[in-house]
Parts: C-alpha cells; sequence; structure tokens
C-alpha cells in the first residue's frame, strides 16, 4: 500500500535528517528475508521487487538507499508495521 510506504518514507527521512548519514548494512536486505521467509526463489525476487517499489517519499520519487534502509530497520523494529508489510506482500505477489 503505497500509504505505507509513505509512512516509511516520512520516517526514513526524518531519521536521515536527525542522524545524518546512516551506516551500518541494508536493512531492506533484512525485510526482504523476512518478508519472503518459506517461499521459493522466484516468488522471493517478486518480493524483493515489489518493496523496492514501496520505497519512495512522499514525492513518489524512489529513495536514497540510506533513507531505504532506515525506513526498512524501522518497519523490522515495528511489529505493527512488519505485519503490515507481511500481508501486503502476501497480497501483492503471488
Amino acid at each position: 500500500m503505497k500509504h505505507l510506504s509513505q509512512i516509511a518514507s516520512l520516517l526514513a527521512v526524518g531519521l536521515a535528517l536527525t542522524l545524518g548519514a546512516c551506516g551500518g548494512g541494508n536493512s531492506c536486505d533484512k525485510l526482504a528475508a523476512k518478508l519472503c521467509d518459506g517461499k521459493d526463489e522466484a516468488t522471493c525476487k517478486k518480493t524483493r521487487a515489489w518493496l523496492d517499489s514501496e520505497m519512495t517519499g512522499p514525492d513518489g520519487k524512489k529513495l536514497a538507499d540510506s533513507e531505504a534502509s532506515a525506513a526498512c530497520g524501522m518497519i523490522l523494529d515495528d511489529t505493527a508495521a512488519l505485519e503490515a508489510y507481511k500481508a501486503q506482500a502476501a497480497v501483492k505477489v503471488k
């Protein structure tokens, strides 16, 4: 859902501005793995493509890698957000 990506995007931008450059690994890889858990390789590729398409800012443009990673990290840290992304991935990726 685009509203989920907008929320994540706004949080990521805020965090990036607050913390400066985000370091560390890419949280989107970890999030994609959680969303894909137990699925076949083809579904995992589609899931990652869907997740990447969700990582847009309020203006609809793709987030920078550091911003997307920050957004994915926040989703991973929030149980409700993670469950919402799992449910949405199940609907969007078949």
